[in-house]
């Protein structure tokens, strides 16, 4: 039997790339257990566990019992599988109960060969961590349908709803060469606020709405007046163009998206090029009672930094409203990115007008308003503190002193008001008022080469804090120029690696085996799920973009370009993206970054043990996948 065991357990991926003599070393400390039909293997809450079980032969299932004392089978395992990597080796004892489904053979690998092998090989390591982090996957989304949160109710949530589901048809559409004065009177006849404009092929290509007739009209009258109005004028002279579309699978989030970013009131829904519905903001008012649209409007109507201010708390309460609804957290980020966008934009513009009052004038040249960290990233869920930064065009060495002095006024001023309207102030001084963060596209673009040259702590901690920039408000053109700087690839690999040197300077708060380590002294028995958890992902995706060059700031973002670009794998880009999200649904709901696990509930734990652990194995992966050769990160 000896024999067989070394291709067979060569056979299994975990094993797959040791060595041959370490594999006979499992071997020779192994011992085989066989079990009935129905036998239990390994009975709940066994803390007596000393080894790990690989299959050999038969079936095992893993079992719970619920309050029915009906028993449910979570998962089977077959012959080549292994088990018992979370349990046992996390001497918490086993959460299930395990029974042989037939006759069933073992090979029991005793824990101590295990731990040698993890400390011998990182790649070992690597493959058992992955190994756990998928078993906890499993076991959470098993978790998820015995939850409290019935699945019916989800379902039922407006940010669960498909497209499809609330949809307006049919659909009016007309071709490219109709004329304006026929399209305008079906509109009126048929009571609808738009129209759809095809082509020769019967593909949409534009939108005609009420606001474009109008318009249209409205130009036509002043064109023409005093003489013969032109009244052949055609659909695609008017239409709005290029199309914005959604696909019927889409769900409600991404209609309430993609109305607020675009500003518009009417989407199209489109599948394979054909136009098969419409929605508006009357379908989504409908669907769901909430604030968003409202908001906007009283966001974009008001006319001083008094009215703005109440705001605050209503949008504070819509998302709440999403929380309750079941909204993901990538969901939530992008309708509060929009809102808080939305909202810094109007408190830019009463800053410059209340420049303009106090005699200063109009900004000397071109700038633009940038956005850092969560805000920057689009990730912003909770009431975090300002990271905001400037960009102004060059100057005159002479009148460089003169224009600082003016866009240092106004950004005292925007940061107040971001302050008062309930952004407050950064501890560490990120913000457009410090002069590190306030420079003209020159000094940016010479900062930028200094990082890479002194690779100093602090020049590193500078970069990390503006690669994620996002533009806000005001010339674009300059914050592009920055972003191409950074997507210049003939940067030294020193730089990546000091990076990722970085980045090692802190551990995730869980051990190789699932348990979790639990601060000392300050916040004692607790877990900072911001620096030890989800930093490590966002850190991680930050340095694959700079290293192959993706412009999106957006962690969820990154992860889908890494996916495509083949630098990530479609599992480890989905358990990611799925330990991302655990982490912000725990801040989310505790609030603070520090938490005590044992004061969580089973699934939560499970949740927050699956997320530590990829944070892990993605933090070491990342590392050292950015390390030079030959450095000892390479085996981090």
């Amino acid at each position: 039997m000896e024999n067989s065991l070394l291709p067979f357990l060569k056979g299994i991926p975990l094993f797959s790339h040791l060595p041959d003599e370490d594999i006979q070393k499992i071997i020779s400390v192994s011992k085989q257990a066989r079990f009935t039909d129905h036998q239990i293997v390994v009975n709940q809450n066994d803390k007596q566990i000393d080894h790990l079980f690989v299959v050999l032969n038969g079936l095992a299932k893993n079992i719970i019992i619920n309050e029915d004392q009906e028993e449910i089978t979570i998962k089977t395992y077959g012959k080549g599988e292994v088990f018992g990597l979370i349990h046992a080796m996390s001497g918490e004892g086993f959460s299930y109960t395990i029974r042989a489904a037939h006759e069933v053979e073992f090979l029991l690998v005793p824990l101590t060969i295990f731990e040698s092998l993890m400390s011998k090989y990182p790649f070992f390591m690597e493959e058992v961590a992955r190994l756990i982090t998928l078993r906890l996957r499993e076991l959470y989304k098993q978790l998820e349908k015995e939850t409290s949160i019935a699945f019916s109710s989800i379902q039922g949530s407006p940010y669960r709803k498909k497209v499809i589901e609330f949809m307006s048809q049919p659909i009016l559409t007309c071709q490219k060469d109709d004329y304006l004065l026929e399209i305008a009177q079906t509109i009126l006849d048929q009571r609808v606020g738009s129209i759809i404009v095809l082509n020769e092929h019967q593909s949409p290509i534009g939108i005609i709405t009420e606001k474009d007739l109008i318009k249209a009209f409205t130009t036509l009258y002043q064109y023409h007046q005093g003489r013969e109005c032109k009244t052949f004028v055609q659909a695609e002279e008017v239409m709005t163009s290029p199309l914005i579309t959604i696909s019927p699978d889409a769900f409600y989030y991404d209609a309430l998206h993609l109305m607020l970013k675009h500003n518009i009131k009417h989407l199209p829904v489109v599948d394979q090029e054909t136009v098969i519905g419409i929605v508006s903001t009357k379908n989504l008012i409908h669907s769901f009672s909430n604030h968003s649209f409202r908001l906007i409007k009283e966001i974009e109507s008001t006319t001083s930094l008094e009215e703005l201010l109440p705001m605050k708390s209503q949008v504070n309460q819509m998302l709440q409203e999403m929380i309750q609804q079941h909204a993901t957290p990538k969901e939530l980020a992008a309708i509060i990115t929009e809102m808080n966008e939305r909202v810094t934009k109007k408190i830019i513009s009463f800053a410059e007008k209340e420049m303009i009052r106090d005699g200063y004038g109009t900004p000397p040249v071109s700038f633009c308003w940038l956005s850092l960290g969560s805000e920057g990233r689009k990730e912003q869920t909770l009431q975090t503190d300002q990271d905001n930064a400037i960009v102004y065009a060059d100057v005159p060495e002479k009148e460089e002193e003169k224009v600082d002095q003016y866009f240092t006024k106004l950004a005292e001023k925007i940061v107040t008001y971001l302050d008062q309207y309930g952004f407050p102030k950064c501890t560490g001084g990120v913000m457009a008022t410090n002069p590190k963060w306030r420079k003209s596209l020159s000094q940016w673009i010479n900062s930028i080469h200094l990082w890479y040259q002194k690779r100093s702590p602090d020049m590193i901690r500078q970069f990390t804090i503006f690669f994620d920039f996002r533009p806000i408000y005001g010339d674009y053109y300059l914050a592009e120029q920055i972003r191409n700087v950074f997507l210049d690839q003939s940067q030294p690999p020193i730089f990546l690696h000091l990076l990722a040197e970085d980045e090692s300077r802190i551990e995730v708060p869980i051990n190789r085996f699932g348990r979790f380590i639990t601060r000392k002294g300050e916040h004692q028995g607790k877990i900072d799920m911001k620096h030890g958890g989800i930093l490590h992902i966002i850190n991680g995706l930050r340095m694959l973009a700079f290293k192959y060059g993706i412009m999106e700031t957006s962690s969820w973002e990154r992860i889908e370009a890494l996916k495509e670009k083949g630098i990530l794998t479609f599992d480890e880009a989905d358990e990611i993206t799925q330990a991302f999200d655990d982490f912000i649904i725990l801040r989310i709901k505790y609030v603070d970054s520090f938490i005590d696990p044992h004061h969580l509930s089973k699934k939560e734990r499970i949740q927050l043990k699956k997320a530590l652990m990829t944070a892990r194995w993605f933090q070491q992966w990342s590392i050292r996948h950015l390390a030079m050769p030959g450095s000892h990160l390479r085996g981090f």
